[in-house]
């Protein structure tokens, strides 16, 4: 962690400073809102957390570790918003008396607190408030932006997310990517794909509001690469573990979309984005061949897969000469992760592969390269490390193509 002491800090004597911290504990899922004396601190860089409620004071400590990114001021006195961790032998009398002695009661503090008129929210009502901002016809665009970019930090919370569809929230986000401001779709999309992720309700009604068409839309069409970027993040966010999206995504001509952009000049930041989509994809339906064909929740999930005609459409859309084009690229991330997406590719676009010289081409340049880099590693005493892993999948490759 690296050591960084705000400039807005103040000190007393002996190096000791007075602060209020506004910190969530990892351990009782709450806010502690606590007045510290601090003589050594370590800061990092976190978000901030903001959920349920509680106060307590902690006095004279020595040592302590926060991670934080946000500094208040109020009439002086200073507000760290932070996460924190500290350590207590908990199975200790010690502890248990060190905790009666160090924290005062919840009313005690409420009430110095409300002398602050400090206004602690829930997320719920932060959300709201959020969103009213956004939707408001008074509300700048700057207002807006600003809106939508905290927004986005609470509804990576599958509760929030959840909170943000009942109160009507989602669907302006999705009414949002019809914006003729760039911005708007930029964050709007940035949004909703936090909450689509790993948010089956969210997916549900994400895709019953029209999310699917307008991403698909902001993708095909003359867009600043930021906004398609984040498009592209909200779309793969969909799609992933939910089948009906992927069937309704082909149906909509979703990979021809996908494919434009693969070979647009301007969009190669998007190339393995999509690379990678796709990959996950594919092992995504192929991972069910390792379920168990006796459980009810198996074979609904295989019936829904079965609906995703997702390979054959792969293949016949030209996939098979596109991505190993992109083993070109100078990455070797991106060279890994389109070597692996050859790789899941390889039984349904064999008689591509073989007929393309310029992959053999490739695979040989790529061996020779990988095979320097992997003895300058072995020779620094690293004998399974990355580079020599990267030359395997390329060897494997090149053995079966023969």
């Amino acid at each position: 962690m690296s050591a960084a002491t705000p400039e807005s800090a103040t000190t007393g004597p002996n190096g000791q400073g007075s602060f209020y911290l506004y910190l969530r504990s990892s351990h009782i899922s709450s806010i502690l809102f606590l007045s510290l004396r601090i003589s050594s601190c370590i800061f990092g860089m976190h978000k901030i957390i903001h959920g349920p409620l509680f106060f307590a004071e902690l006095t004279e400590v020595t040592h302590i570790y926060l991670n934080t990114n946000k500094i208040i001021n109020f009439g002086g006195v200073l507000i760290l918003v932070c996460a924190i961790s500290v350590c207590f032998p908990l199975d200790s009398k010690a502890h248990q008396e060190d905790v009666r002695r160090r924290f005062r009661p919840i009313e005690k503090l409420k009430e110095e607190f409300r002398e602050l008129n400090l206004q602690l929210e829930t997320d719920f009502e932060i959300m709201f408030k959020l969103i009213n901002k956004f939707n408001s016809s008074t509300s700048t665009l700057e207002e807006k932006i600003t809106a939508l970019h905290d927004l986005e930090y609470y509804v990576h919370q599958v509760d929030n997310a959840k909170d943000l569809l009942s109160i009507g929230g989602l669907q302006l986000l999705i009414n949002g990517l019809n914006s003729t401001e760039p911005l708007v779709k930029e964050y709007a999309s940035f949004v909703l794909g936090a909450a689509l992720s790993s948010n089956p309700k969210i997916q549900v009604a994400a895709i019953e509001g029209g999310a699917l068409q307008k991403l698909l839309v902001i993708l095909a069409t003359d867009q600043p690469l930021a906004v398609k970027k984040k498009a592209l993040f909200a779309l793969s966010s969909m799609l992933r573990q939910f089948p009906y999206a992927q069937q309704q995504f082909l149906k909509l001509g979703g990979l021809q979309v996908l494919r434009h952009l693969c070979t647009e000049k301007g969009t190669e930041m998007l190339h393995i984005r999509i690379v990678t989509l796709l990959y996950d994809l594919v092992v995504e339906k192929l991972s069910l061949k390792d379920s168990p064909d006796d459980d009810d929740q198996f074979r609904e999930r295989a019936q829904q897969y079965s609906q995703v005609i997702l390979l054959p459409a792969i293949v016949e859309q030209g996939w098979c000469g596109i991505i190993p084009n992109l083993l070109r690229m100078p990455e070797h991330d991106a060279r890994e992760k389109v070597l692996k997406t050859v790789h899941v590719l390889l039984a349904s676009c064999r008689d591509s592969y073989k007929a393309d010289h310029s992959l053999s081409h490739t695979l040989s340049l790529l061996r020779q390269e990988y095979e320097v880099l992997a003895a300058d590693e072995q020779k620094e005493g690293e004998d399974d490390g990355y580079f020599k892993e990267v030359l395997s999948s390329i060897n494997s490759l090149a053995q079966q193509l023969k």
